[in-house]
Parts: C-alpha cells; sequence; structure tokens
C-alpha cells in the first residue's frame, strides 16, 4: 500500500491546481454522495475556519485530515513493461549487396508502458510515488541501431 501524493490544499500553485482530485472535488450541495474530495474554500470562508471553542484554526489544517486519511491510500503493486529488444541479422545476400562482411539491426525500448497500477492513483507513475517532488519519472526511449561489420 502507499500513500498517495498529497494534492488538496488551502492554496494551489501551477503545479497542484488542475489535479484529477482538484476536478473531482465537492462544488455542489449533494456532491458528498459522489465524492469524498472536500471543496475548496474561498478567501473569505478561509478567515471564517474556527473551532467549537472561537479560536482560529490553521485553513490546512482540514485539508491535511483528508490528505493523510485512509481514503488516500493505494494499492502499491503494479506491472510495468519496461525494457524491449529485437535484434535481427542481415542474409548474406544484403551483406554482399551492402559490401560488408555482417550486417545486423537492433530495436531497443525502455520505459514502454505501465501495463497495471491501482486506479486511484489518478495516472501517477507508481515507482515515483512519495520520491519528494525531486525525481522524474524515467521517459519513454527508444533506440534503433544498425552495425556494420566490413
Amino acid at each position: 500500500m502507499v500513500r498517495k501524493n498529497p494534492t488538496v490544499s488551502a492554496v494551489y500553485g501551477d503545479m497542484t491546481a488542475l489535479t484529477k482530485d482538484v476536478l473531482n472535488r465537492w462544488v455542489l450541495p449533494g456532491d458528498e454522495q459522489y465524492t469524498t474530495v472536500p471543496a475548496i474554500l474561498d478567501m473569505l470562508s478561509l478567515r471564517q475556519v474556527v473551532t467549537n471553542t472561537g479560536t482560529a484554526v490553521d485553513a490546512r489544517y482540514p485539508y491535511n485530515a483528508y490528505n493523510y486519511s485512509d481514503v488516500r491510500v493505494a494499492k502499491g503493486d503494479y506491472i510495468k513493461l519496461s525494457n524491449i529488444s529485437i535484434g535481427y541479422n542481415l542474409s548474406k545476400n544484403l551483406c554482399q549487396k551492402l559490401r560488408v562482411d555482417n550486417a545486423s539491426l537492433a530495436l531497443v525500448a525502455n520505459n514502454i508502458a505501465v501495463l497495471y497500477a491501482d486506479k486511484n492513483l489518478n495516472g501517477q507513475d507508481p515507482e515515483f510515488i512519495n520520491s519528494g517532488g525531486v525525481a522524474l519519472p524515467v521517459s519513454r526511449q527508444v533506440t534503433l541501431s544498425l552495425k556494420l561489420g566490413l
């Protein structure tokens, strides 16, 4: 099991404003029947968050209660197609036409696709959950090579 990255907040920046969690938040009365993602409070509402004793509460607290609840936990297992390698040796006839002793083609592809991951991850790469925001997922790479032996 993994804890999903916290995405619901009292304040948003460019990198967090358009997550799927924010898209699926409470908007209208009755939405609590369809989603567990809390509404975004406006600035007036943020100033009015108080406890039963009348003392002000940090506006981040309600969102942290959501971000670190059991709703924000997903299965951590996944299946990933990470490497494919295909090679082919050209025939003697073709090598003679190319005026080489031997020739081969190779195709290598890395980090192809995540075949299975928990839907609750909302597209997050399961290999990079809780990386501290300092690691980007490895990009997809494809290499085609031609070897000629003279």
